[in-house]
């Protein structure tokens, strides 16, 4: 097993006590780096480049415009990843807006159900929520995979790749970023805290967002030992909004200290730009784009400086603070990193024919698994799965289909509702679902007639009074 501090910060294993002597970097506060994987103090996922700055993910937030079900393939491949297990969890009442919490881990949640929940045409959703413990635990069971003492930079290839994987699975289900955090720790005193304290109480910086609180319970001494009792151990300060980006830039080592952490760094103070909603959705893409060219670290230092940047002292007052030189130890710190601007992810638009061809490809073998096992009631399991998927038809499917018969010079559908009125036309689609197909396709349990959820196993305390369920006559459900 790996160690780990009460932040959750992977401590990576160490060839022997001799070695940890060796290879620790220095931290003295004069620019010298620290190395992934020779101090506790980590908590990232990659090899900071240049060494004077850490970067990783330390929360993570996806909406899904549909809902999560026992078996479902896609969420089967997506605990695979997170390498967790689909039938351990804790069941507990759901929070803004959903009904049902499943817990798979500390800090990893799915949430279900709920009316207030639903997308814009009415369909359930699933929220999937990584907090801060719950990304370095993935990180952790990445590393504890190797059957051997693993050398650093081998586990931190494996972590790099493990949130690749993420990422890209996360981006195909069609998740919806709705917040992430990407924190840049300053680990080497290159900016020391005492002159930034100092720049920041008397707003020597520029920054695109006007919203700003300071949160400073330190003595006058940052040095000092003594810390007074508050949310980040004395010294916060928060620019910007939850409504769309927030820079949060707070002393990490004394927080840790103040919670009783063991520590071999002198210095960490931690820079958090948290992006929300659409800006959460577009900082997700530039991120997953930044994974896939290897640039995953410059790109979160990049968002960081979008955010702010400080300024050497004016020698006049009149001065606008843009036309003040950047403060040397900040441009050090950065390491003029590009600024980044964020834009959504360019994806090439599905149309039928790629829709057929992902078909053919992907669900073709699972179609011929089922029919296998139900050829006697092919017809019938196909005209279900019809039914199902035009429950969750969008306008984006109704411009696919339009375009495709267009390019057929084929009548096209006027809307939405006469397309998924044609779908439901086709013959034997409105039929009523044997009891074994049900099982087969939706899993143990009733269907709530509102959120439209089945009932979790071991879990007794969701009340399905009759007016909730769909006509029941013990041996076939109406499908509605």
């Amino acid at each position: 097993m790996m160690d780990r501090d009460e932040s959750g910060t992977v401590a990576l294993p160490k060839k022997s006590a001799e070695a940890d002597k060796s290879d620790a970097a220095p931290v003295d506060g004069k620019g010298k780096g620290v190395t992934c994987g020779s101090t506790d103090a980590r908590g990232a996922s990659n090899t900071p480049r240049p060494s004077s700055f850490n970067t990783c993910i330390d929360y993570l937030k996806m909406r899904f415009d549909w809902m999560y079900m026992k078996g479902n393939e896609e969420f089967r491949d997506l605990f695979r990843i997170l390498l967790i297990d689909e039938d351990k969890y804790i069941v507990k009442p759901g929070s803004n807006g959903y009904e049902v919490m499943m817990v798979f881990d500390e800090g990893l949640v799915l949430q279900i159900g709920g009316e207030t929940t639903k997308n814009a045409l009415g369909n359930n959703t699933t929220l999937l929520e990584m907090q801060g413990k719950a990304c370095r635990l993935f990180e952790e069971r990445i590393c504890n995979t190797f059957p051997f003492d693993a050398e650093d930079d081998l586990q931190l290839s494996a972590v790099r790749n493990g949130w690749l994987k993420l990422l890209e699975k996360l981006a195909y289900m069609g998740g919806h970023c709705t917040r992430i955090d990407l924190p840049t720790d300053d680990l080497t005193g290159i900016a020391p805290f005492d002159e930034l304290r100092e720049k920041i109480a008397e707003r020597q910086f520029t920054s695109n967002m006007r919203a700003f609180t300071l949160d400073d319970q330190l003595p006058k001494s940052a040095n000092t030992t003594r810390v007074r009792q508050s949310k980040n151990a004395g010294y916060t300060a928060t620019l910007g909004t939850r409504d769309t980006v927030q820079l949060c830039i707070y002393n990490k080592l004394a927080e840790r200290l103040r919670h009783g952490g063991t520590l071999n760094v002198s210095f960490w103070i931690r820079y958090e730009v948290r992006y929300y909603h659409a800006n959460a959705d577009r900082a997700f893409d530039g991120l997953l784009n930044a994974y896939e060219e290897g640039k995953e670290s410059e790109f979160i230092v990049g968002c960081l400086s979008s955010c702010i940047s400080f300024k050497e002292k004016r020698d006049t007052t009149g001065h606008n603070m843009s036309r003040v030189q950047t403060w040397a130890k900040w441009d050090n710190f950065i390491s003029s990193v590009k600024t980044q601007k964020m834009s959504k992810r360019t994806r090439p638009e599905p149309t039928v024919k790629s829709n057929a061809q992902w078909v053919m490809k992907e669900a073709s073998k699972i179609l011929a698994i089922l029919t296998a096992v139900n050829r006697e009631k092919f017809e019938e399991m196909y005209h279900y799965l019809v039914q199902g998927g035009a429950a969750n038809l969008g306008p984006e499917d109704f411009i696919r289909a339009n375009n495709y018969l267009d390019a057929k010079k084929k009548p096209k559908f006027n809307d939405l509702a006469e397309m998924y009125a044609y779908v439901m036309a086709a013959p034997g689609v409105s039929t009523i679902m044997d009891h074994d197909l049900f099982e087969l396709f939706y899993g143990d349990g009733a269907r709530l007639g509102s959120a439209r959820y089945l009932t979790l196993p071991g879990n007794p305390s969701i009340d399905i009074s009759q007016d909730d369920l769909d006509d029941i006559d013990g041996k076939k459900i109406i499908l509605r």
